[in-house]
C-alpha cells in the first residue's frame, strides 16, 4: 500500500447509538447500524469523518487550513469545493461487552475470528507494532482474562441492550420510545490513510482524547461520548 495510514482502536465510554437511518416499525424504534455482511455493529467512513471533523474544528480553530487539508471543505458562497487528503474508513467492531454470566468479572470482551480476521487484515496491510492474532482452529480462546473469542453462532445469539427513552414536550411526556444502543467498553477500530505529514498531524489532534457523537435524530437528544483518554490509540 503506497499511502501512509494508521489504525485507530476507539473505546466506548457509554452506551452508544448510531442509527442506520431507515424507519422501523417494531418494537424497538431504533436500531444501530450494522455492517452489511458480517451484521456487526459498525459506525460509516461518514459518521466517523463528521465526527472528527467537529472535534478537530472546535477544539483547534487556529488549524483551518491544516483541517481543510485533512477534512477537505465547501464554500457554498463562493462555489469553492477542495477535497480532503486523507481517507477515513468506517468504523468496525472488534469486540463488544456482554455481561457475565458466572465468574468473578461482571462482564467481558466478547469477539469472534470474523471480527479479529477483519482486524488482522488491516493490520497487515499497513505497517504497525502489534496486533491480535488467533489460530484458525481455535474455536474458543482467552487472550487476556477478559477477553474471549467466541463461536460465531454463540455471538450471533448475544443481543444488544434496548434502552426505553421517553420524548419531552415542554417537560412532559408525550412519547415513550425504545433505542438499540453498543454497550460502554466495547471496542472498535477504523483507517486512516493519505499523505504521511497530514495523517500525523491527524494524529497529533485525535490521540488520547474524547471524540463525542451525535445521534442524527432529534429525538435522541442524548449525545455518545466514543472513547477515552488513552483509549483513543494508535496501534
Amino acid at each position: 500500500m503506497s499511502e501512509y495510514g494508521y489504525i485507530v482502536k476507539m473505546k466506548c465510554l457509554t452506551n452508544m447509538h448510531v442509527g442506520d437511518g431507515e424507519e422501523n416499525y417494531s418494537i424497538i424504534d431504533k436500531m444501530v447500524e450494522r455492517d452489511p455482511v458480517t451484521k456487526y455493529p459498525t459506525v460509516n467512513a461518514s459518521g466517523v469523518k463528521g465526527a472528527l471533523r467537529e472535534f478537530c474544528q472546535k477544539k483547534y480553530p487556529s488549524q483551518t487550513c491544516g483541517i481543510n487539508d485533512i477534512f477537505g471543505m465547501e464554500d457554498v458562497t463562493n462555489k469553492i469545493t477542495k477535497p480532503g487528503q486523507v481517507k477515513i474508513l468506517a468504523a468496525e467492531m472488534l469486540a463488544r461487552s456482554a455481561r457475565a454470566s458466572e465468574g468473578s468479572a461482571p462482564y467481558y470482551l466478547v469477539t469472534t475470528q470474523t471480527a479479529i480476521s477483519r482486524f488482522n487484515s488491516w493490520c497487515k496491510l499497513i505497517p504497525l507494532t502489534e496486533y491480535y492474532e488467533y489460530d484458525e482452529d481455535e474455536e474458543t480462546e482467552c487472550y487476556n482474562p477478559n477477553l474471549f473469542l467466541m463461536k460465531e453462532e454463540d455471538f450471533r445469539d448475544l443481543p444488544l441492550p434496548v434502552l426505553a427513552r421517553n420524548c419531552l414536550d415542554n417537560g412532559k411526556s408525550v412519547n415513550l420510545w425504545y433505542e438499540e444502543v453498543v454497550p460502554y467498553n466495547s471496542i472498535f477500530y477504523f483507517t486512516i490513510l493519505g499523505p504521511e505529514n497530514l495523517v500525523n498531524e491527524l494524529k497529533g489532534m485525535i490521540e488520547n482524547q474524547i471524540v463525542q457523537f451525535t445521534a442524527a435524530d432529534a429525538l435522541a437528544a442524548d449525545r455518545q461520548l466514543f472513547s477515552s483518554p488513552a483509549d483513543i490509540t494508535f496501534v
